[in-house]
């Protein structure tokens, strides 16, 4: 069966470096762009939870963020 849970999380090889990081010890800022979509929203929220700094974070207007869908199969 499929679709019984879904989870949407921010994610990606930077943002989760710069989570990391911060979880170590060591104050982290990421530098990049998201969208203005509510991904992109999320993302930076989450960084900003997790204490990233997000003053080099813009966010593009019209722009949509970058998604990647992970599957996975219980048998």
């Amino acid at each position: 069966k499929m679709g019984r849970r879904i989870s949407i999380n921010a994610g990606g090889h930077g943002s989760s470096q710069s989570i990391a990081a911060v979880r170590c010890g060591i104050p982290t800022a990421l530098i990049g762009k998201v969208g203005d979509d509510a991904f992109g929203q999320q993302i930076r929220a989450t960084l900003e939870l997790e204490h990233v700094d997000c003053r080099f974070l813009s966010q593009v207007q019209g722009v949509h963020s970058g998604l990647a869908t992970i599957i996975i199969e219980y048998r």
